[in-house]
């Protein structure tokens, strides 16, 4: 049987080491432009019914295209309908705050598994970014059992537990470590996590109340995230409000300083209504 392009190139392993010299220089020079199907020509150049375009990605502006390729704009959340922006950007700081029991890791790792398999969270399209998640505020016995109570104990997210150095470390330092041990197990600085989840980081502050000390930590973690262009998003607890009780701005809520939520990109803050709350309708 005459060897053609078409059968080469479908052919199995096995069938591929049969081959004689012979019959691979038969097939004589190949132009490989002639192998594509002429609709499949200039792909970055088609419109979305086919055509050709006079510029790169003609079915888009040149503000959707800078924007695409813009590491400011790379969202694990995607925007909301026509918006522009989306949540949880990577080379940012991110907060989850709460009252102890208001649901703030159910909330997380809740959004981190959907965003994974690129579904829709409340209405935003998940990236399919990889994750991982510190969990620096939980012994090993505590995490089992909160694993546990999540549903998780059999399928754990993707989680370490600093170490006791790394824990009288400066967050960012810890967290760095982590990385750059992960990269080193892999053997490569490509893959990895694309965002970080912080169990408890105003846990990790010496002085949480401070506000220069919040400050500087925050900024810090934030040069990290936009070193290695990731997502670091942390929880952090909330005072518990009598019914009456408020806040002028949501964002101000978290334990200790508002330097938290100066220092923060994306802010998303859970409460529970102490008046109609039942126990089993509290999270973790």
């Amino acid at each position: 049987m005459k060897l053609t392009l078409e059968r080469y190139y479908t052919m199995s392993e096995q069938e591929y080491k049969a081959l004689t010299r012979e019959e691979i220089d038969s097939l004589g020079p190949v132009d490989f432009e002639e192998c594509i199907p002429e609709d499949q020509h200039y792909p970055w150049f088609r419109r979305a019914d086919g055509t050709l375009g006079d510029k790169i990605f003609p079915d888009y502006t040149e503000e959707q295209i800078e924007r695409a390729f813009n590491p400011a704009f790379d969202f694990i959340l995607g925007p909301l309908g026509d918006a522009v922006h989306g949540l949880f950007a990577r080379g940012s700081l991110h907060l989850i705050q709460g009252a102890s029991g208001a649901g703030k890791t159910t909330f997380a790792l809740a959004m981190l598994k959907a965003q994974l398999r690129k579904e829709t969270f409340f209405g935003r399209r998940g990236k399919g970014a990889e994750y991982l998640v510190v969990w620096q505020d939980r012994g090993k016995y505590e995490l089992e059992r909160q694993l546990d109570n999540m549903g998780m104990r059999n399928d754990p997210p993707p989680y370490v537990t600093p170490t006791i150095e790394q824990m009288n470390a400066h967050p960012h330092v810890a967290i760095e470590q982590i990385l750059l041990a992960g990269q080193e197990k892999r053997g490569s600085i490509l893959g990895g996590p694309k965002v970080v989840l912080v169990e408890g980081l105003d846990m990790w502050v010496t002085d949480a109340k401070d506000m220069k000390h919040v400050s500087v930590l925050a900024t810090e973690l934030r040069a990290l995230a936009e070193q290695m262009h990731i997502s670091i998003i942390a929880t952090v607890g909330m005072p518990k409000m009598k019914p009456k009780e408020v806040y002028q701005s949501p964002r101000d809520r978290a334990f200790g300083s508002s330097a938290w939520a100066r220092k923060a990109d994306t802010v998303v803050d859970i409460t529970v209504d102490e008046t109609t709350a039942r126990p089993e309708d509290r999270g973790n």
